[in-house]
């Protein structure tokens, strides 16, 4: 729909495609369930379980997914007007679980008002950790290098939450919609970083940098609409509604030096990498 009615949010310029999936009006009991497998390992596991009659229609999903990612990465950068040269490899492995559930239920209550109910909830756990090193050089010599490692740890809550109503009225075409939209995340973020360097140039070498930091972000939204439209003929038609919409976003973030002790038993496992 290039020129959408007021109804729908604007986004770009070029139009809005609306799909409206058809109803499964078979009733009774069905499921389903299933796993995946990669090679990194990681597994995922969904499951599904629909009811329906005459008056209700219930579909319930739940997804656990055991999220795993392995990186490496090379920089090799070398500069032919003044002969330094810069490489760089890094190594980072993520991993932890991941769930959502999600429940709908419709409620056809008679023939011109169904009330409809959607609710999500998910979340996730995932550590990271990684390892850096840096060489730097000057006309084929060894210059200085660097060491940095991370742990980070990233979990989040997501919930969803909505209830609607739709009206048909005598005419045909003339309906009312009307719902109330829910939504919550909060997402808290921990990390360590370490890092060393070294100047071969220089006997004094600079002490380690050492932080730990702490990210939070709570987001919660609610909406409020209600649309109504009316036909008059084939090619015009009346459209009116009301829309409320609340938002607020709060976030925290923390930074900290740390010696030595204070962050020893935080850093993470990781294997030494070496440039060639």
């Amino acid at each position: 729909m290039s020129n959408p009615s007021a109804k729908y949010d604007a986004n770009g310029s070029s139009g809005i495609v609306n799909i409206v999936m058809k109803k499964n009006k078979k009733t009774g009991i069905s499921g389903s369930i299933s796993e995946n497998f990669t090679s990194l390992p990681e597994n995922t596991v969904n499951a599904e379980l629909n009811a329906s009659n005459q008056k209700f229609n219930l579909a319930m999903y739940y997804t656990y997914h055991n999220h795993k990612n392995e990186g490496k990465g090379t920089t090799d950068r070398q500069s032919l007007r003044n002969g330094t040269h810069f490489l760089q490899q890094n190594e980072d492995e993520t991993h932890g679980p991941f769930q959502s559930g999600r429940i709908v239920l419709d409620y056809f209550a008679d023939g011109r008002n169904t009330f409809s109910l959607n609710g999500n909830l998910s979340g996730a756990n995932f550590h990271t950790a990684a390892s850096q090193f840096t060489r730097y050089l000057n006309d084929g010599l060894k210059d200085s290098s660097g060491s940095r490692l991370m742990a980070i740890d990233s979990r989040f809550t997501s919930w969803r939450f909505s209830i609607d109503h739709t009206h048909n009225f005598r005419r045909d075409g003339e309906k009312l919609v009307s719902g109330i939209y829910s939504q919550f995340y909060k997402g808290p973020d921990r990390g360590n970083y370490n890092e060393n360097f070294y100047n071969d140039n220089d006997p004094v070498s600079r002490p380690p940098s050492m932080q730990r930091y702490a990210y939070t972000i709570k987001a919660h939204t609610l909406n409020f609409q209600s649309d109504y439209t009316r036909p008059f003929n084939k090619d015009n038609r009346m459209e009116a509604g009301v829309k409320i919409n609340l938002h607020k976003d709060d976030n925290v973030n923390k930074i900290e030096d740390l010696d030595q002790a204070a962050l020893g038993h935080h850093l993470p496992a990781h294997r030494e990498l070496s440039c060639r």
